[in-house]
């Protein structure tokens, strides 16, 4: 995890959703162009050596990006890919592709910056169920037509 000081109206990571995180640490990248760098190595370095290794666990790489926007031990879990029915749910991988893609932008990106720029509607609807209900009911991913 990479050190911060927090701002006081940035919620505290202890107690923050991971969306909260989301929002604290684009905050952050947007005002702190070191912190910014320090996490776009990581994401840079998570997407490089992907989220598991051949056993299934998480790299450390992968759970060293999610550790900026967990607060607890489960939902670094869920953001390391050891949730698995998040990971199986309709937004659970495509949320955690984002927040890694996404953590490679820095202050000079032109649009929103940071790792909420891109995600839909239902992917917030995903991560709050889960937020609030570790087992929502999971609904199979349509598969691509041929």
């Amino acid at each position: 995890m990479i050190s911060e000081s927090r701002d006081a109206s940035m919620p505290e990571a202890a107690s923050a959703t991971i969306i909260e995180n989301i929002r604290r640490i684009r905050q952050k990248v947007a005002s702190d162009p070191v912190f910014a760098g320090d996490l776009r190595r990581l994401a840079i370095d998570a997407i490089r050596f992907g989220m598991e290794k051949d056993d299934g666990t998480p790299t450390p790489q992968w759970k060293e990006l999610m550790s900026n926007y967990a607060s607890d031990k489960t939902q670094l879990e869920r953001l390391s890919g050891e949730d698995e029915a998040f990971e199986n749910s309709d937004w659970g991988l495509a949320c955690l592709a984002y927040i890694a893609g996404n953590s490679t932008c820095g202050i000079d990106t032109a649009t929103m910056t940071g790792t909420e720029r891109g995600f839909t509607p239902d992917m917030y609807d995903q991560m709050e169920e889960f937020e609030d209900n570790p087992t929502p009911n999971i609904y199979p991913v349509p598969e691509c037509p041929e």
